[in-house]
């Protein structure tokens, strides 16, 4: 499984399962060198743990302590807010952020030893680095979505007429073999802000290079430098396939982490047995659905793409064995189609086969694990047993270095969490920071008279 690319979408509190996934592949590159992952993509959650994933392995970092980032820091008592603004923030995440980031300890058993396999348990490997297994060649790339937009120019080559567009989605890319180039704040910033739902954290002001760009900048730019406000990246590109291609070359296999997918046959079912849908006349359903929309739109976009990728340099190929064209055909027909150094693409979608029953972090529209540590160690373990599932069926089998938790989580209720009473903070405080804002545009608007 060389040159491996995975793409994590958004999904709230069940990040604790792409980690859970992340976690296996994480203990299979330690343990196989056969097994390389060497782009990783995320947007909202799943840049979080994109980001932790990569600094994870190119520091040797154990297991453990990626877990942990997770099951131990994201709760909601590092993310409350009690300042009237906003419902939820990242500053006491970004400290345990921080602390993670410090770990240099190395341990005094090598990977995988006896010694190792003895003592390892999360008491005594979750602060330490593991010895020569840490890999340097790991891209990250983080979807952001800029609040106020940029504007980027598309030129027709016939006519010679440049188009002005306005872009949303940007994206943060990461490149552990340069990682002391980097400022460690500005990816703290841009891994938050990815994760930044509006309505309940701040947006993050965010200072970027004409270069850094997703797209190109216009020309009409003079600055170097353009300040921007960024918030959740899953609204812009929440299954960020696209940023993936654009900065990996060589990628043979594609894994795509999905908490919560779509289900397919239910909605076929339904309309098979009731022809379609009646009126909507819940206006946050129509909100629900219409955001989901452009998700799965773009997904089912990307994928398509990818298969008729795949099915040309299949052709091509065969064309190629049978002599019908020569290897300067060939090569000059690859640059044409803009398919250099691609290769046919194994794409697969690790996801669980049942999330409502599964994932107990499912519940408050995916928010419920932020409210209880053991949602988050059950829905890690999920993720971590789906992940080993996926490996030992591509032939790689290893021992499971997390024991599965004694309660089964995956039907908890609201009234079983442990901080529910959370909830009631942030249904008193939502009033207060609508009041708040009214104020302000009444405010400006006496103020323009």
């Amino acid at each position: 499984m060389n040159k491996t690319g995975i793409v994590l979408s958004g999904g709230v509190s069940l990040g604790t399962y792409e980690t859970g996934v992340m976690t296996s592949f994480l203990q299979a590159m330690y343990e196989n060198n056969d097994i390389n992952v060497s782009c990783i993509s995320g947007a909202s959650a799943g840049a979080i743990t994109s980001f932790i994933f990569g600094y994870t392995l190119f520091k040797g970092i154990s297991p453990y302590a990626l877990r942990n980032v997770w099951t131990e820091s994201a709760d909601i008592k590092n993310m409350f807010n009690f300042k009237p603004r906003n419902l939820l923030d990242f500053s006491k995440m970004r400290k345990e952020f921080k602390s993670f980031l410090k770990i240099d300890q190395e341990c005094v058993y090598q990977y995988g030893t006896d010694e190792c396999k003895k003592n390892r348990c999360n008491k005594f490997c979750s602060k330490k680095i593991c010895r020569n297994v840490r890999k340097e060649k790991i891209k990250v790339i983080i979807e952001m979505t800029a609040l106020e937009g940029y504007i980027s120019e598309i030129t027709d080559k016939v006519s010679g007429e440049t188009y002005k567009s306005k872009l949303h989605n940007d994206s943060f890319i990461i490149d552990f073999e340069n990682y002391e180039a980097y400022n460690i704040d500005d990816i703290i910033d841009a891994v938050f802000s990815s994760a930044a739902m509006q309505m309940a954290f701040q947006p993050f002001n965010i200072k970027r290079n004409r270069e850094a760009f997703k797209y190109p900048l216009s020309n009409a730019y003079i600055r170097e430098n353009i300040t921007l406000n960024y918030v959740d990246g899953g609204v812009t590109d929440n299954l960020p396939f696209k940023s993936l291609f654009d900065n990996s070359n060589g990628i043979k296999n594609l894994l795509m982490v999905m908490p919560h997918p779509f289900n397919t046959d239910k909605l076929i079912e339904h309309c098979n047995e009731y022809g379609g849908f009646g009126i909507c006349k819940s206006q946050l359903s129509a909100l629900f659905n219409a955001n989901n929309a452009s998700i799965y739109q773009s997904l089912y976009h990307d994928i398509n793409i990818l298969f008729s990728t795949n099915n040309s340099i299949s052709d091509f190929n065969l064309m190629l064995e049978q002599g019908k064209i020569s290897r300067e055909q060939y090569d000059e027909i690859m640059k044409v189609t803009g398919n250099t150094n691609k290769n046919i693409v194994d794409f697969t979608i690790i996801t669980p086969k049942d999330p409502i029953q599964e994932l107990s972090g499912e519940i408050l529209s995916h928010f419920g694990g932020f409210l209880d540590k053991r949602v988050r160690e059950w829905d890690f373990y999920i993720g971590y047993e789906e992940g080993m599932k996926f490996l030992k069926g591509n032939g790689y089998a290893f021992d499971y270095l997390f024991k599965k938790p004694k309660r089964d989580m995956g039907n908890i209720t609201i009234w079983e969490l442990r901080n529910k009473h959370f909830l009631l903070f942030i249904a008193l405080k939502i009033p207060i920071i609508i009041f708040i804002e009214l104020c302000s545009i009444i405010r400006k608007l006496i103020c323009k008279k």
